[in-house]
């Protein structure tokens, strides 16, 4: 990616993260159940211990398979650095309201918190974006032998994604609001 591409997707990304951000500052103040209702669903993760972690994996699963079959599909029928684009805001806007969520509810220990929330899964999820950026610059009509191994390597880094989403991360999750 040139410099420009760089600066391009900095520019969407910081963008996207204050979007995400005052958006949530807006709900705080304009729509405060639903806020309450998000930071629930943050309070009760305790619950996790009492899930299946196999059951929680297959939830986690099909989430993630329809969030890829969107890009996926986005990715081969609209240009390639439009959807990277897309996925880099949106990404950003949800971090940014996370956060802002995260903040909002436990100060400044939630960003710790937030943080961790990402750890380790996102890992295999940045890295598939950036497998994606890399086959992007590489145009959309390169073809060679090495596609099957490019396409092996991002579905797995796909389901490792799932596994430590559900397993590790639900793990550290538990342990890091004091339940265990």
């Amino acid at each position: 990616m040139d410099d420009k591409n760089k600066k391009l997707f900095l520019l969407v990304f910081y963008f996207g993260l204050v979007s995400g951000i005052l958006f949530m500052n807006y709900g705080f103040f304009h729509q405060s159940d639903f806020i309450q209702e998000l930071m629930e669903k943050f309070n009760n993760l305790d619950k996790l211990q009492f899930v299946s972690k196999d059951e929680f994996f297959f939830y986690v699963l099909m989430i993630r398979c329809k969030q890829l079959a969107f890009f996926v599909l986005s990715y081969l029928f609209l240009p390639r650095y439009f959807v990277l684009i897309l996925i880099d805001f949106y990404f950003s806007f949800c971090i940014g309201g996370f956060f802002s969520l995260e903040t909002y509810n436990q100060g400044f220990q939630g960003i710790l918190y937030g943080i961790c929330y990402f750890f380790p899964h996102y890992i295999c999820y940045f890295s598939l974006y950036g497998l994606a950026c890399w086959q992007a610059k590489k145009g959309k009509n390169y073809r060679n032998d090495s596609e099957k191994k490019i396409l092996a390597l991002f579905l797995a880094l796909f389901a490792v994604g799932c596994f430590l989403e559900s397993y590790v991360n639900s793990i550290l999750m538990i342990a890091l609001y004091g339940i265990i």
